[in-house]
């Protein structure tokens, strides 16, 4: 494992980076401009033809939602709609 004299400025700048990002998210999710409905939709082969909406709003904007069960290989397709802030992350694993 190499390791610079300047590795632990590094890890520094990468702590600051991460927790700058993480106030601008928490600002946006809180914010009254957020307080609107979001809606999720996603659509693909991989849902055998039946889209689903995933709907986040000031009652439930913490709440993890999830869709799974998706067949592989696939597309998936995804639009918003609405005014807020919506996080999408897409893991897809073989075993």
């Amino acid at each position: 494992m190499e390791s610079s004299l300047f590795s632990g400025v590094n890890l520094l700048q990468d702590t600051v980076l991460a927790l700058q990002a993480l106030s601008q998210f928490a600002a946006l999710v809180y914010s009254a401009q957020s307080a609107g409905d979001v809606t999720v939709t996603l659509s693909g082969r991989g849902l055998s033809g039946r889209g689903r909406s995933l709907v986040v709003n000031s009652s439930n904007r913490l709440l993890l939602q999830t869709e799974t069960d998706i067949a592989l290989p696939t597309s998936l397709r995804y639009s918003l709609s609405g005014t807020g802030c919506a996080l999408i992350q897409v893991h897809a694993s073989v075993f």
